[in-house]
């Protein structure tokens, strides 16, 4: 794979305490192509979570910098807005709103207009599984189906990279199955670089790469198969 979609270089990160600088993240460089399904593995305060938040805009990296078709992230808020989708463990829904609304809401900030908003919501609900329930809120939905919903959400601006941080940690084994095959096909069939962190071993077997992180050190690319 050649097409690079997002690279970063030298991220570092650097907590000050009173006790001293805690580094949780330590100069982790790596490159993401169109249609790779890269896996990052780790022990729980890694650093996992710090690298997604710094690859998709949500967190400043203390050194190092983040690029997204050549243009530097931290001086790009569109990008961060419509380039990068982001899958929370947490799911991160709005209770108060549908399936559809909750999807629907990326595209009312891009602005989109309203029919195309409702083809792309139709679409996505569709493309994850969850057609029938356009009309549920989450507290109406299993924790499978609420992650579909931020899956779909993740995806309503159309990004070329989908980060993915823990997406199968509230869910039992066959949901997260199921959730994998999703993610999987998601990067392998609409072309996003897509970069999921998991505690799961099984989900290795899966990656087109592994990237392992210790200690905020991103150490090794081991081919999956």
């Amino acid at each position: 794979m050649t097409d690079t979609v997002i690279e970063a270089s030298g991220l570092s990160v650097v907590h000050r305490t009173p006790a001293g600088d805690v580094t949780a993240l330590a100069d982790a460089s790596l490159e993401l192509s169109a249609g790779e399904f890269v896996v990052l593995i780790g022990p729980s305060g890694a650093g996992k979570t710090t690298l997604l938040h710094v690859l998709g805009g949500i967190q400043q990296p203390t050194s190092g910098w983040v690029r997204v078709g050549g243009v530097d992230l931290a001086d790009a808020d569109r990008i961060r807005r419509d380039e990068i989708g982001y899958v929370f463990q947490s799911f991160g829904l709005i209770g108060a709103l549908s399936a559809q609304e909750n999807v629907e809401l990326p595209l009312r900030i891009q602005g989109a207009d309203p029919d195309e908003r409702a083809r792309r919501v139709a679409h996505l609900l569709e493309r994850v599984g969850l057609a029938d329930h356009a009309s549920q809120r989450p507290n109406e939905l299993s924790g499978g189906q609420q992650q579909r919903v931020g899956i779909a959400r993740s995806l309503a601006g159309s990004p070329r990279i989908l980060l993915a941080d823990e997406p199968t940690g509230q869910l039992d084994s066959n949901t997260a199955a199921a959730m994998i095959e999703l993610i999987g096909s998601i990067a392998h069939d609409d072309g996003l670089a897509v970069l999921l962190s998991t505690h799961d071993p099984s989900i290795v077997e899966r990656a087109d790469r592994v990237l392992e992180l210790h200690d905020g050190v991103l150490r090794a690319a081991t081919p999956a198969r």
